[in-house]
């Protein structure tokens, strides 16, 4: 269920935010990535991994949309740079074409709402909606329903 690193996805992406103390992301989530990054044929960068509360309390503060609950502090997400001379809807494809192509549920994406003019640097991307089943009772009823399969933003 949890992996600390992956083949393209290093630690010291994942884990940026020093406060993070549980250094683990979903395996659904690295093994996309790893996956498409293959499927790119070159490197992708992922600008956030887990995040700590207080981090993402800071990203509000300064204006970022970063949600109240967010899966990057469960270790769900990762924020993946488009890549030079690519547009955002590259990589959800590449994204979508993987989780299909591993047989995993369709993953959440967000990268409409960052965009700055027609396309967005980076595009995140979760499975929230398979963190166990504990963590998700924990959250309030409106987070669980929008962490839905699929959603898209």
């Amino acid at each position: 269920m949890w992996s600390v690193a992956g083949k393209y996805a290093p630690a010291s992406e994942l884990y940026r935010d020093t406060r993070v103390e549980d250094k683990r992301i979903l395996s659904a989530t690295i093994n996309t990535f790893d996956f498409v990054r293959e499927l790119h044929g070159g490197p992708l960068g992922i600008n956030s991994g887990r995040r700590s509360q207080a981090k993402q309390e800071e990203l509000k503060l300064e204006g970022y949309r970063a949600a109240t609950v967010s899966p990057h502090v469960y270790g769900a997400a990762l924020d993946v740079d488009v890549p030079d001379g690519k547009r955002d809807e590259y990589l959800v494809a590449l994204i979508l074409g993987a989780a299909q192509i591993m047989g995993l549920p369709r993953p959440r994406i967000g990268y409409k709402q960052y965009r700055k003019g027609y396309t967005s640097s980076f595009v995140h991307f979760d499975y929230c909606f398979l963190l166990p089943p504990e963590t998700l009772a924990s959250l309030p009823e409106s987070v669980r329903l929008a962490w839905r399969v699929g959603a898209m933003w």
